[in-house]
């Protein structure tokens, strides 16, 4: 954003991608014009093969472990193909990307980051969107994040897994323009 020359944005993260964007916001909150929080890590408690339960894979190495990580992630399975899983799997061994996520994910695990009590310090307008069967991070964790943010505001999409963006795209976008319009 600096070497853009851009003051201030949106900033939108969806899993991971949310727990990175909470810190973003809570760090540089004069960067921050409004916040989007989609399915997000960064609270404290279980969250589903991190770190302590090893059941999902989330730096899957072989077609098999993608598939099972792609069904934990989607509520409508039927989408989740063998072609599916080899296609990522191919697109991790092109990228040689695994070593920098396992890393990622020790660290995660060795010294735990979580934003619970940060929460009440961002002061963006903030939009909390999740699928209510959200396998890898529980629906109650929206409204833990609603509970924590000032007026933050809670959008849960029906029959939806991690990525409501992909499952429901047409509700997850209007949501989405309704509250960068307002």
């Amino acid at each position: 954003m600096q070497s853009q020359n851009i003051p201030k944005a949106t900033v939108v993260g969806n899993s991971l991608g949310g727990w990175i964007a909470t810190e973003f916001a809570v760090q540089h909150p004069e960067m921050v014009d409004k916040l989007v929080l989609v399915d997000a890590a960064g609270l404290a408690g279980k969250i589903q093969g991190f770190p302590a339960d090893i059941s999902i894979d989330l730096n899957p190495s072989t077609i098999a472990a993608w598939r099972t990580l792609l069904e934990s992630i989607f509520y409508d399975k039927s989408g989740v193909t063998d072609e599916l899983a080899t296609h990522l799997f191919t697109n991790r061994m092109r990228n040689n990307d695994g070593y920098t996520i396992e890393r990622a994910l020790a660290g995660f695990a060795a010294r735990p980051q979580f934003e619970d009590d940060k929460l009440k310090s961002i002061h963006a307008p903030t939009l909390v969107l999740w699928g209510r069967n959200d396998e890898l991070i529980s629906v109650d964790s929206a409204e833990r994040f609603r509970r924590g943010i000032p007026g933050a505001k809670v959008v849960v999409f029906e029959h939806c897994g991690h990525v409501p963006q992909v499952e429901k795209p047409e509700e997850f976008n209007r949501a989405l323009l309704e509250f960068l319009g307002g």
